[in-house]
């Protein structure tokens, strides 16, 4: 499988016709790869889902992916989850976003003495 995942993007409100969008499209389709996105770190810090989503995750042959939480029991509160520019649900799955081993190492949480 041809997989690329990218967790960069631009903070502008897109419609999958920018440049770069267009250009995942291209690439996707020509190549036969799935480009993985992240969704971006636009959420407005209390889960309520207002943040857009970056570009190219607008993109119309991405795998938009949004974060979790450090319970992974919901979506971590920084994580986009907005429409796209043009109305369309581009966020499809959940991937580990605040949990990471250097949180859990430094705060000894699953290490005990």
């Amino acid at each position: 499988a041809n997989i690329i995942q990218n967790s960069t993007g631009w903070d502008v409100l897109s419609d999958g016709l920018s440049q770069e969008s267009k250009y995942v499209d291209y690439v996707s389709w020509i190549r036969g790869m799935l480009f993985v996105q992240a969704a971006g770190n636009n959420g407005d810090g209390y889960g309520n889902g207002t943040g857009n989503i970056v570009k190219p995750c607008d993109a119309y042959n991405v795998l938009c992916v949004r974060a979790t939480n450090y319970n992974f029991n919901g979506v971590a509160d920084f994580s986009s989850t907005s429409l796209t520019g043009d109305g369309r649900h581009a966020i499809r799955v959940l991937a580990p976003g605040e949990f990471n081993f250097y949180r859990q190492f430094r705060c000894r949480r699953f290490y005990p003495q």
